[in-house]
């Protein structure tokens, strides 16, 4: 259930994205000196694409150096 729910969340996000900031991020890069990137080249998008990435490799570092040792589970240890 808790992965249903992360997908539903993560698919809002992601439309809230390509609807509203994806569009208005396109805008503001507009505004940048001519000459600096070639016009047709995607910028916005690669931004967002890297902005993505460093999200996720972050998430996936911060699990692994705050891992906790879940070996049982909630179960009781056994006896020695």
């Amino acid at each position: 259930m808790a992965q249903l729910l992360s997908c539903v969340g993560g698919g809002a996000l992601l439309g809230l994205a390509m609807v509203d900031i994806l569009p208005e991020l396109r805008g503001r890069l507009e505004l940048t000196p001519q000459g600096v990137v070639p016009e047709h080249y995607p910028l916005a998008e690669l931004g967002m694409v890297t902005a993505t990435f460093i999200v996720a490799i972050l998430d996936a570092l911060i699990q692994r150096c705050f891992q906790i040792d879940d070996q049982f589970h909630g179960h009781s240890k056994p006896e020695k």
